[in-house]
Protein backbone atom coordinates (compact mmCIF):
# COMPACT_ATOMS: atom_id res chain seq x y z
CA UNK A 1 0.00 0.00 0.00
CA UNK A 2 2.66 2.23 0.73
CA UNK A 3 3.29 5.28 2.91
CA UNK A 4 -0.46 7.63 2.56
CA UNK A 5 -0.30 11.01 4.24
CA UNK A 6 -3.66 11.32 3.80
CA UNK A 7 -4.42 9.23 6.06
CA UNK A 8 -2.96 10.12 8.68
CA UNK A 9 -6.21 10.78 10.69
CA UNK A 10 -6.92 9.32 13.58
CA UNK A 11 -9.55 8.71 16.38
CA UNK A 12 -9.27 10.71 18.99
CA UNK A 13 -10.38 7.55 21.58
CA UNK A 14 -7.47 5.38 19.74
CA UNK A 15 -3.85 5.40 20.81
CA UNK A 16 -2.92 2.85 18.35
CA UNK A 17 -2.66 4.19 14.46
CA UNK A 18 -5.67 1.49 12.07
CA UNK A 19 -5.81 0.56 9.09
CA UNK A 20 -7.66 3.21 7.02
CA UNK A 21 -9.74 0.31 5.60
CA UNK A 22 -10.89 -0.66 8.55
CA UNK A 23 -11.68 3.03 10.11
CA UNK A 24 -14.02 3.27 6.76
CA UNK A 25 -16.03 0.24 8.00
CA UNK A 26 -15.79 0.98 11.39
CA UNK A 27 -17.30 4.27 10.20
CA UNK A 28 -20.31 2.28 8.43
CA UNK A 29 -21.75 1.28 12.12
CA UNK A 30 -20.15 4.43 13.85
CA UNK A 31 -24.21 5.63 14.18
CA UNK A 32 -23.47 8.03 17.04
CA UNK A 33 -20.07 9.72 15.36
CA UNK A 34 -17.61 8.35 18.62
CA UNK A 35 -14.92 7.96 15.63
CA UNK A 36 -15.51 11.78 14.29
CA UNK A 37 -14.71 13.33 17.83
CA UNK A 38 -11.29 15.41 16.79
CA UNK A 39 -9.30 17.26 18.97
CA UNK A 40 -6.14 18.25 19.80
CA UNK A 41 -5.19 15.01 22.01
CA UNK A 42 -2.32 13.47 21.51
CA UNK A 43 -1.35 10.02 23.36
CA UNK A 44 -0.33 10.99 26.03
CA UNK A 45 -3.68 12.99 26.78
CA UNK A 46 -5.54 9.58 25.43
CA UNK A 47 -3.57 7.55 27.89
CA UNK A 48 -4.16 10.48 30.98
CA UNK A 49 -7.68 10.12 30.20
CA UNK A 50 -7.94 6.39 30.19
CA UNK A 51 -6.26 5.82 33.16
CA UNK A 52 -8.61 8.99 35.27
CA UNK A 53 -11.15 6.66 33.94
CA UNK A 54 -9.85 3.57 35.29
CA UNK A 55 -9.48 5.46 38.69
CA UNK A 56 -13.08 6.40 38.96
CA UNK A 57 -14.71 2.91 38.29
CA UNK A 58 -11.87 2.00 40.99
CA UNK A 59 -13.42 4.28 43.37
CA UNK A 60 -17.09 3.64 42.75
CA UNK A 61 -16.10 -0.34 43.43
CA UNK A 62 -14.62 1.13 46.58
CA UNK A 63 -17.49 3.23 47.69
CA UNK A 64 -19.89 0.13 47.08
CA UNK A 65 -17.41 -2.45 49.36
CA UNK A 66 -17.37 0.41 51.69
CA UNK A 67 -21.00 0.87 52.06
CA UNK A 68 -21.53 -3.01 52.17
CA UNK A 69 -19.52 -3.41 54.86
CA UNK A 70 -21.29 -0.66 56.46
CA UNK A 71 -24.52 -2.45 56.21
CA UNK A 72 -23.03 -6.03 57.21
CA UNK A 73 -21.21 -4.19 60.50
CA UNK A 74 -24.56 -2.82 61.24
CA UNK A 75 -26.53 -5.95 61.20
CA UNK A 76 -23.66 -7.52 63.16
CA UNK A 77 -24.27 -5.33 66.09
CA UNK A 78 -27.76 -5.78 66.45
Amino acid sequence: MGDCSYCNYQPVNTKTKINPFILGLARLFDFPQILNQVGPKNVNQVDTEAIKDDWDKTGEDLWIAIDQFKEEHDQQKK
